[in-house]
This record gives C-alpha cells, structure tokens and sequence, in this order.
C-alpha cells in the first residue's frame, strides 16, 4: 500500500484546511503563496523523515503542510495585531515567531498545537507543530526536529511565503538528534524541489 488509511486521512484533512482558508478579500499573507510554502515545508519533512527509522513519510508530509496553520488562525482572528506583528519582524529584522512572542507572548506554533489537539489530530502531529521554534522540548518526538528543520529549509528556499520575512535559525541540538549530516539539508533542497 503507498499510503495508509491514517495517512490518507490526515491528508485530506490538511487539504481541506486549505480550503477553508483561501483568500477572502484583503489579507494580510495572500494564501497562494502560503500554501506553496506549506507544500513546499511537506515536501522537506517527507525528504527528511524518509532518512529517519521509524517515521512515517505520509505523516511528516501532512505535519510539514500543515504545521502553520495557528499562523493562518491568527492573521483571520487578529488582523490588526498580526499586522503589528508583521511591522515589528520587517522593522527588526526578525523571523515572525519572534516578533509574534514579542508583541504577543505567545506564536503561531502555540496556536497550531492548540487548534490540532482542539480537532483531534494525533500527538505527533499536534505537537510537532507546537514544538517548532523549540522542537528539543519534546526530545522523544523525531516528528517535530524533522518539521522544524522542513520549516527552517522551506524558508530559506524563498518557495513560496509564510509571512516570515527571515529565516529562523536551524537548531543544532534538533539537527543533531535527527542524526544526519549537515550535508543532507543541501540534498534534501534538491530532492524536495
């Protein structure tokens, strides 16, 4: 079988999410451009989780598409503080995650593992998605090391946009319990194009 019954499943939900956040009017990230980004953050996970025991391709896939959608919750719920956000990352020269934590106290990966553990994604996906910016916290969960160095690539590919201006830093603890050499990122680039 190529890809399981869960697998499927989560990946019609994650498409399905796409949909209900399409462009309506004036927004502040156009969404076209979003979910490039979004595929383009699958894409890695699944390049990278193919390198990793254990972890399901599909499922990286799916955790990658779908990881910024508390973003996403935040720019329709918050237009005006999200645009303040927005300022503050291009005045500062700040990724978004930090611009969000600073005006905020709290990011867009806080409100995706909130929204997926609300919509009874499983763990591993809820909180791949909540551990991004720290993906150590949850050291027994090679899920969220392996989306956030998706996330960190599919950034500083320009494919597409999240709205983060600037390409967090790849964290090397996270990178090293992936256990693959720094190498493999520039491959991982190049397969996931």
């Amino acid at each position: 079988m190529l890809i399981g019954a869960n697998e499927l499943t989560q990946l019609v939900i994650g498409v399905s999410l796409m949909g209900a956040f399409k462009n309506k009017g004036r927004e502040l990230i156009a969404m076209g451009p979003f979910w490039e980004y979004a595929l383009c953050c699958g894409a890695f996970a699944k390049v990278i989780g193919s390198r990793v025991a254990g972890l399901s391709q599909d499922r990286c896939f799916v955790a990658g598409l779908i990881h910024n959608v508390g973003r996403l919750i935040l720019l329709r719920r918050l237009p005006g503080l999200m645009t303040q956000v927005l300022i503050l990352a291009n005045r500062e020269r700040l990724p978004l995650h930090l611009a969000e934590r600073r005006l905020l106290d709290f990011d867009g990966a806080d409100v995706s593992l909130a929204a997926l553990t609300a919509w009874k994604f499983p763990p591993s996906l809820s909180e791949a998605a909540g551990s991004l910016h720290d993906p150590v916290r949850l050291a027994g969960d090679p899920y969220a090391r392996v989306v956030h160095a998706a996330n960190v690539a599919a950034i500083s590919q320009g494919i597409g946009f999240c709205g983060s201006p600037y390409v967090p830093a790849l964290d090397a603890d996270a990178w090293a319990l992936i256990g693959l050499p720094d190498s493999f990122l520039a491959l991982a680039c190049s397969q996931a194009r």
